[in-house]
């Protein structure tokens, strides 16, 4: 807002104008869900927004805790859910796509997310779309997917940044699961150098972790070194990232008793030598009638000196009327490894075309996608259909409703796996196929503006229904002439998943300096097998689909004083855990005392404080607050209390010219 006063002389006339800052912007400029530009209020899907400040705010070792802040968002053991869709699942590709850059990343031979690849300080913003979004960026996005853009270097300036981030954990909340005689520490440091000039801008980034889990067979040692560079002169840019990561470290699966649940059983740990590789040119063109976008990747992963290779672009072009067409290819290449006895193939090409027509103050959104996908021999080729729309009805209330297909193709982990885990036994099924199903959203966001608070209310309806559904059953399956115990992946079932959600998120401001910020969201599943039966004598199973919940609860508010210290708190909660293996009950030592005597639900309180002084920050957390006892899986019992501490150093942006 502004006012003018004037006042005159034989010669001149002069104009005042003062400017009153706004303390919350309430519209986030969203890619994702169309694959053009829109405010977060234009799209026709329910859409969750992360800025990338908040994965710098939090410390964190794993990134993708970072995403647990947001409605009906729940990652469990980094598989990540949305609206409880996926669930959870041992060894089952991601059926929520991550995309970075506009680029799907998942890994050659398991089609799984490894959340480390995304360097938290570099991160721009995180989208996430909820509902099958497979006609936008390819199969995988069953349930969803998450974008993450990384930050272009900026123009005209040079700076350097530094951090050192410690944490370490407190007692256990059961005495006898304490292993260690002095507490476990781990620590991060990093480093960014960032020049930009007129045309030619970049940084690079360095970063060197050691973690420690609270669990004694959980840790890594991991280093990273990223660089961007780009030419920028319009109507022509041009980027290339790239990133290399060594880590060495060790995975938990499940515990060796109750008394014991920060140890793992003997022979389920799995250690591993990770090595990636990942290049990504892009190049852009714009010219009188729309834009030309090519994006690339090369992604080399060597897990315990076996390579996999992976490679991909998608050529895309946006006319300005809003019609955006674009053809995406990929090829994979699998080598023998502990788990694959032999080498595999992957092949994938995709053309696509997303329609957005805009009358007066109704958005009509359209997309088409054809699937093809071979894994060796096997093959696939399947249309997906998207349509959404989106109604202003007012100027600050908006109706919005999508209606989406999704497919996943089955992963060479879930085909071709052979392995022993403890006493858990892996065994492949080369003849598994692929997933689909559909999704519809339909929501109303209603924004509130007053004096000194700007906010809004969100509400959706969801429902899913899924065919061929892959997840990992026990058996005993034929190998040779003879039958042998194990789990084995296979298309189990159909399902329906529907519920609802509401958000309230707000800022009001207080005067002074002194905003509150504040985001709450509660979303309600219900998650059912369509071909459960019901079998005499087993108390274990039931119509719903395994490791879903009907509750789940997010809420986080942050008191600001300037910019110069923020007070704030974070709280989840999910209820206990619908259904599970019944099979982990005679597996996992103890599991069926847990079960009856604990359940497994998430309760906890996460509590911060930031202070900036000039070119330092520190940031303090308490994670589990109340050191609350919660088990998340079967033989997975929740991190105790802990602390952690950042201390960073940004210099002051010098300008280049």
């Amino acid at each position: 807002s502004f006012y003018i006063s004037s006042c005159h002389s034989p010669d001149t006339l002069q104009l005042r104008l003062l400017l009153k800052e706004s303390e919350l912007v309430l519209s986030p400029v969203i890619i994702s869900a169309t694959r053009s530009p829109l405010k977060i209020e234009e799209v026709p899907s329910s859409i969750e927004h992360i800025p990338g400040q908040e994965f710098t705010n939090q410390i964190t070792f794993n990134p993708e805790e970072v995403f647990n802040t947001r409605p009906g968002v729940q990652v469990t053991m980094r598989q990540i859910s949305i609206r409880g869709a996926s669930g959870w699942s041992y060894g089952v590709g991601s059926r929520v796509l991550l995309v970075l850059n506009e680029l799907p990343l998942f890994t050659p031979e398991a089609g799984d997310v490894r959340w480390f690849l995304l360097p938290d300080q570099l991160i721009e913003r995180v989208e996430i779309v909820k509902g099958a979004s497979s006609a936008l960026y390819g199969a995988g996005a069953m349930d969803g997917l998450v974008h993450v853009v990384l930050r272009d270097p900026e123009k005209d300036i040079l700076r350097a940044e530094v951090s050192l981030k410690s944490m370490i954990w407190d007692e256990p909340p059961v005495a006898s699961w304490k292993w260690w005689s002095s507490p476990p520490v781990s620590w991060k440091t990093t480093a960014l150098v960032e020049v930009g000039g007129e045309k030619i801008r970049g940084w690079a980034f360095g970063e060197y972790q050691k973690y420690q889990s609270y669990k004694r067979e959980e840790y890594f040692g991991r280093y990273r070194f990223m660089t961007r560079t780009g030419w920028f002169d319009y109507p022509l840019s041009a980027s290339l990232t790239m990133q290399y990561l060594e880590s060495h470290q060790s995975d938990f699966f499940y515990w060796k008793n109750w008394d014991s649940a920060y140890i793992a059983y003997p022979g389920s740990e799995v250690l591993s030598e990770l090595l990636q590789l990942q290049i990504d040119p892009s190049l852009k063109y714009v010219h009188r009638k729309g834009l030309f976008k090519l994006n690339a990747r090369f992604f080399l992963t060597d897990r315990n000196g076996s390579r996999h290779y992976l490679y991909m672009a998608d050529l895309q072009h946006k006319s300005k009327t809003g019609l955006i067409t674009g053809i995406q290819a990929m090829y994979g290449r699998v080598d023998t490894a502990e788990f694959f006895p032999d080498r595999h193939y992957q092949l994938g090409f995709a053309p696509y075309a997303q329609l957005t027509a805009v009358f007066s103050n109704v958005r009509f959104f359209s997309g088409v996608r054809v699937e093809y996908s071979r894994i060796d021999t096997w093959e696939l080729v399947v249309p997906v259909f998207r349509m959404g729309v989106n109604w202003r009805a007012t100027r600050s209330t908006i109706f919005r409703a999508s209606l989406g297909q999704g497919v996943r193709v089955p992963t060479v982990a879930e085909r071709y796996t052979s392995y022993n885990i403890g006493i858990v036994r892996i065994l492949p099924n080369p003849e598994l196929n692929e997933e689909t199903g559909w999704s519809a959203d339909m929501g109303i966001r209603q924004l509130l503006v007053f004096k000194s608070f700007r906010g809004y209310v969100d509400m959706a309806l969801f429902w899913s229904q899924y065919k061929d559904m892959v997840e990992y059953k026990f058996g005993f399956w034929r190998v040779g002439s003879g039958y042998v115990p194990g789990f084995k992946a296979v298309n189990s079932t159909d399902a329906r998943v529907y519920g609802g959600e509401l958000s309230v998120a707000g800022s009001i401001n207080a005067g002074g300096g002194l905003n509150l910020l504040f985001l709450m969201g509660y979303t309600y599943i219900y998650p059912i097998d369509l071909l459960w039966k019901p079998v005499p004598g087993d108390s274990l199973s039931n119509k719903f689909l395994k490791y879903r919940y009907h509750h789940l609860f997010r809420s986080s508010a942050e008191l600001k004083y300037r910019e110069s210290i923020i007070l704030g708190l974070r709280y989840q909660y999910q209820s206990r855990l619908l259904r599970y293996d019944p099979e982990f009950v005679f597996i996992v030592p103890d599991f069926d005392f847990v079960r009856k005597n604990v359940g497994m639900s998430i309760n906890r309180l996460d509590v911060f404080l930031t202070v900036k002084i000039k070119y330092f920050t520190a940031t303090f957390w308490i994670y589990n607050v109340l050191n609350s006892l919660y088990v998340i899986l079967p033989g997975n019992a929740g991190p105790p209390r802990s602390y952690a501490l950042n201390i960073s150093f940004s210099s002051p942006d010098l300008k280049t010219k």
